[in-house]
């Protein structure tokens, strides 16, 4: 995808870097450790894609797709500080190298810059999708807090939390690429509801993850539960025991603060009720509603493009 996107993504790699520079040494050496260990940036390619389907992509298009990844980066570095987390895609997060200050003041300073390109180049217009989208990454956060507490969540409770942790960042940027190139508002609409339902779908997939230790994540597998995060996998397979089994299962996951040895059961359980089958129809249900409503957007290569994107993002290993 990256060479369909080019010139535009090798302006938003040199963007990207200018815009994160700094006079301060440690800053810079703080943003060099984690740029080392950056993914594979979807979220910037899905914005300029929706920018290409749309129109020639602008400045403000190549803007818009470092300002998603800036954002995206940035709620990572406050997470981590949040879960604890030691490691992420196999790297020392900034967090455990340097220390929690560091992770939360770093992820203020994109966010800080994030906004500052916006500005700079006119985009005025995209911040609703951007704070919106912060907002209820927020809220999602608190609520997964709140219901990790209580080891009890809903399907319903956790589709709203997956909405708003992981959908709303990836619509909000999918949309301001498509504006940044001239759609208009029932445009941008469509391509929210799109972005909506692949970021569900991709969150979904992540989840399905943390019971998959065949895949090699950089993650630690199986950490869900522990830290009280109730997932779709277990959500599945508790939705399809028997009544007796579920019950059981129930007990265990309450019990599981004080009895660890309880985690294996826990996991094994998810097995045998086809938890990672169940999770992965519902990624796969997403992603058809996804390409149905592509389906309305212009046909052009980067339709086409991204509807191979949803493809492949539902079936990934990593």
């Amino acid at each position: 995808m990256v060479d369909f996107l080019e010139p535009e993504w090798t302006e938003y790699q040199s963007l990207f870097s200018s815009a994160i520079d700094s006079p301060y040494p440690l800053l810079r050496q703080i943003n060099g450790h984690l740029t080392a260990g950056r993914g594979k940036q979807i979220r910037p390619q899905l914005s300029l894609l929706c920018a290409k389907m749309y129109g020639p992509p602008t400045r403000l298009s190549v803007v818009t797709a470092a300002v998603v990844e800036m954002v995206h980066t940035a709620t990572l570095l406050h997470d981590d500080v949040a879960d604890q987390s030691d490691t992420r895609r196999g790297m020392p997060t900034v967090q455990k190298r340097y220390s929690p200050i560091a992770s939360v003041l770093l992820g203020d300073f994109w966010l800080a810059r994030a906004f500052q390109l916006l500005m700079d180049y006119q985009g005025e217009h995209l911040l609703r999708y951007f704070a919106a989208a912060i907002r209820e990454m927020s809220e999602g956060e608190l609520f997964q807090i709140e219901k990790a507490a209580q080891r009890q969540t809903t399907m319903a409770e956790y589709n709203l939390l997956i909405g708003k942790k992981t959908a709303m960042l990836m619509s909000a940027g999918m949309a301001a690429g498509a504006r940044s190139a001239g759609a208009d508002e029932a445009s941008c609409t469509l391509v929210e509801q799109i972005g909506h339902c692949l970021g569900v779908a991709f969150q979904i997939r992540d989840d399905i993850f943390d019971y998959s230790p065949q895949f090699q994540t950089g993650k630690p597998w199986g950490q869900d539960i522990i830290e009280g995060k109730i997932t779709l996998p277990l959500l599945g397979a508790l939705a399809q025991a028997p009544e007796p089994e579920r019950q059981q299962a129930e007990q265990w996951i309450r019990e599981l603060v004080d009895h660890p040895e309880l985690h294996a059961r826990i996991l094994d359980f998810v097995a045998q009720y086809d938890g990672i089958a169940f999770a992965q129809k519902a990624v796969e249900e997403k992603n058809f509603k996804a390409k149905a409503l592509l389906q309305h957007c212009p046909d052009t290569p980067a339709r086409r493009h991204l509807a191979n994107t949803i493809d492949y993002l539902s079936g990934r290993n990593s």
